[in-house]
């Protein structure tokens, strides 16, 4: 009677698996019936996940995407990008006006975040992804993005992205003395 919906369960799960087999990650069901995807993927642990954060005025849950890349070496520093404003003592800018006006970035060391930031190209691809969030903290790098994503392509960019940033955050991490 109805076609299809483009999220309904059946589609999204086959998403799942679509991005599952393109990534060599494996396709879970939770108890909860939030959806993982996880597994090692360009040699780093790499958890897709849904996190219902509440309600919305309709009664429907509000979900975020979540993305959790695990670092190969821990990090004393701390990197937070945020599109939402945030209120905080002070803005870090990168000095990349369009970087700066959609990213609000904060950073316990300044020269830390530009030098992980350097690259225009990384930047580029931070606002083509339009994540909303990036934390890297400790041996974790985790996107957020508000709402489910269920475009393989753009999930399997992503996962590219927070691979390619990993490696960049552990080069400047074995280039200097922040190291636990």
């Amino acid at each position: 009677m109805y076609p299809e919906r483009e999220n309904s369960g059946m589609n999204m799960e086959r998403r799942w698996l679509e991005l599952a087999d393109r990534t060599g990650l494996t396709y879970n069901k939770s108890g909860f019936d939030f959806t993982v995807v996880k597994g090692i993927y360009r040699t780093r642990s790499v958890t897709l996940e849904f996190q219902p954060i509440g309600w919305c005025d309709g009664g429907s849950p509000f979900v975020f995407t979540l993305i959790r890349i695990n670092l190969n070496r821990s990090t004393c520093n701390q990197l937070y990008l945020s599109t939402k404003w945030i209120f905080w003592k002070s803005k870090l800018e990168v000095g990349d006006l369009e970087f700066d006006r959609i990213f609000n970035t904060k950073c316990n060391s300044h020269d830390y975040a530009k030098r992980l930031l350097s690259s225009p190209t990384l930047r580029d691809r931070l606002i083509i992804a339009q994540i909303d969030n990036l934390n890297v903290f400790k041996t974790e790098l985790c996107i957020h993005k508000d709402g489910v994503e269920s475009n393989v392509d753009k999930l399997c960019s992503i996962f590219d992205l927070g691979c390619d940033l990993a490696e960049i955050v552990e080069t400047i991490n074995g280039n200097s003395s922040n190291l636990i």
